[in-house]
């Protein structure tokens, strides 16, 4: 059977996103106000048992990113859009922000699905190669696969 990681936000004491990471299996709905899911798309990038895969994870613009990761069978960013529409920008931006973090700390493999050098100024994806960036990540490093 599939499993997914999900993370659970929520604010702390001093406004600050935490985070809470639930294992499930299947399909389950959950009743949490800020929710996302860091979905495996295909069968290597699956994490099993809590156990850590190194895994590849795609970046990129909506949809090309998930149509990449499907591709690939890698794992991408998403949330439920009755979840995401019930978020707020800066709930939206830690999620995220916490997705490439696991991502980096577990060594997945970063994979661009548009060429970050000309991200749409203001996008998610222009931000996502910023907050790369910032952490010292080489930007031209990383394969471009297109979907």
């Amino acid at each position: 059977s599939e499993s997914r990681k999900l993370f659970q936000a929520s604010s702390g004491p001093n406004g600050d996103l935490g985070l809470q990471a639930l294992a499930i299996v299947g399909m389950v709905a959950l009743p949490f106000d800020a929710l996302f899911n860091v979905a495996s798309l295909g069968e290597k990038a699956v994490v099993q048992n809590g156990a850590k895969n190194v895994g590849k994870f795609v970046l990129g613009h909506a949809p090309d990113y998930i149509k990449v990761g499907q591709k690939l069978g890698a794992k991408v960013f998403s949330v439920p859009s009755n979840i995401w529409d019930k978020m707020t920008d800066a709930a939206r931006w830690g999620a995220n922000q916490k997705s490439i973090d696991r991502a980096l700390n577990k060594g997945d493999q970063l994979i661009f699905s548009n060429n970050p050098f000309t991200a749409r100024p203001g996008s998610t994806f222009e931000r996502e190669v910023g907050y790369l960036r910032g952490k010292g990540v080489d930007i031209g490093s990383i394969p471009l696969v297109r979907p």
